[in-house]
């Protein structure tokens, strides 16, 4: 990622301005908001990965310590007043759309749920497993993206944050409201609702 910064040399004899010349460093800072385009406050989003979007173009502006080099894993989200060992279809959907919206944004993250291989099955050639004894058990990550849900009479609020594996600091944050709407439209893999028809 890089950086522009702008500067202009002003002469006091006379007191003019000098042109003002643009030069191109590396940037050593940790996240650039300035790099992105942020998404139009006028943007009405339709869909939970339009807010996800909004979430991170809203964390990428106070994120903190996150370098080209700096490893990220997403963990599922979980409701506030639940169980915080399990997680749901929601919390599971939010932490997939905020891994595309990093690596869209330039984030190295790291897919902690992928194995070493690929198992090859007559239901299909997988590589994705949620057994521990499968993965990794030293992944190579700094921070960590996760958050929490909370129900409200208008959706689901969700607080998401990114935090510092090794000190728990907090290094970024960020808040929306997803609608009844949205968040009913999800449906469960094992549920018998079908999917509407397309145009119907």
């Amino acid at each position: 990622m890089r950086a522009y910064l702008f500067s202009g040399v002003v002469l006091l004899a006379g007191c003019q301005v000098t042109d003002v010349q643009q030069s191109s460093i590396e940037a050593e800072s940790a996240f650039q908001p300035g790099v992105f385009t942020p998404v139009s406050q006028n943007t009405h989003p339709a869909t939970i990965q339009d807010h996800i979007r909004m979430l991170m173009n809203q964390m990428a502006l106070t994120m903190q310590e996150v370098h080209d080099n700096t490893a990220v894993v997403v963990a599922d989200f979980v409701y506030v007043d639940g169980a915080y060992d399990k997680s749901g279809l929601l919390g599971q959907q939010v932490a997939q759309s905020f891994m595309n919206e990093l690596h869209q944004f330039g984030v190295k993250v790291l897919d902690h749920k992928t194995m070493d291989y690929i198992r090859v099955t007559e239901s299909g050639d997988l590589v994705l497993s949620r057994d521990y004894t499968e993965l990794r058990p030293d992944i190579q990550a700094s921070l960590v993206l996760t958050g929490t849900l909370t129900k409200h009479r208008l959706g689901v609020m969700v607080q998401a944050r990114l935090v510092d594996l090794k000190s728990k600091e907090l290094k970024g944050s960020a808040q929306t409201l997803l609608p009844s709407a949205q968040v009913n439209a999800l449906i469960a893999s094992h549920s018998r609702q079908d999917m509407p028809a397309s145009g119907r």
